[in-house]
């Protein structure tokens, strides 16, 4: 009787951890860049703002309504400078909540999709390559996203497409000389960037 008690306790036990492991998403995608215009004191005006294409890759470990998000995006050449530009890669760390995730029941897809809605505040780095030289720009990272399941889920598992708009706020902005400029000049931030990304979540 002793060991069978012991036997559900180890049982109970292993459950309520599997309950209590968050999950685990991981995806990749694409999406559109959007740079603002720019001063062009070489020529006088500025230089026209422009949309890039962007890629990007995403790792997120999810509890119930809070998560912790790594993701990358990498633009080439971030306003062609007449074929002289600089491409932009960025490092994320935020933190995710899902405001309506304990209010809604996922009873429907439209519930599932509204208890999904996630907004993302964290820190980012961005690398820039440019003609002669580099830039390092850190700055506060603001987004939201959107969680499209394939199919009716039974539970946070499985694959989905994420819909993510987000916009960077440099508060480090480190200079580049493109070869164009006739003096170093900030690189700032995107306007906006909107990705979608397949992922998965086990």
């Amino acid at each position: 009787m002793r060991k069978a008690l012991s036997i559900g306790v180890v049982l109970l036990a292993a459950a309520g951890s599997a309950r209590a492991r968050p999950v685990l998403v991981a995806g990749v995608g694409a999406g559109v860049d959007v740079e603002p215009s720019r001063p062009n004191p070489a020529q006088g005006g500025s230089y026209p703002s422009a949309d890039l294409a962007a890629f990007s890759f995403e790792g997120e470990i999810l509890w119930s309504q809070l998560g912790l998000l790594a993701r990358g995006v990498g633009v080439d050449g971030s306003i062609d400078y007449q074929s002289t530009g600089f491409d932009r890669f960025a490092l994320t760390v935020a933190g995710t909540f899902r405001p309506l995730a304990h209010r809604l029941r996922p009873d429907s897809y439209a519930r599932v999709v509204a208890s999904r809605l996630a907004v993302e505040l964290g820190l980012t780095y961005q690398r820039i390559l440019a003609t002669y030289n580099t830039a390092d720009n850190l700055g506060l990272h603001l987004g939201a996203h959107a969680d499209f399941p394939l199919g009716m889920p039974q539970d946070d598992h499985g694959v989905f497409v994420r819909l993510i708009v987000q916009r960077p706020i440099i508060l480090i902005d480190d200079t580049i000389s493109n070869g164009i400029a006739p003096d170093p000049f900030n690189a700032g931030a995107p306007s906006v960037q909107v990705l979608g990304v397949l992922a998965v979540a086990f």
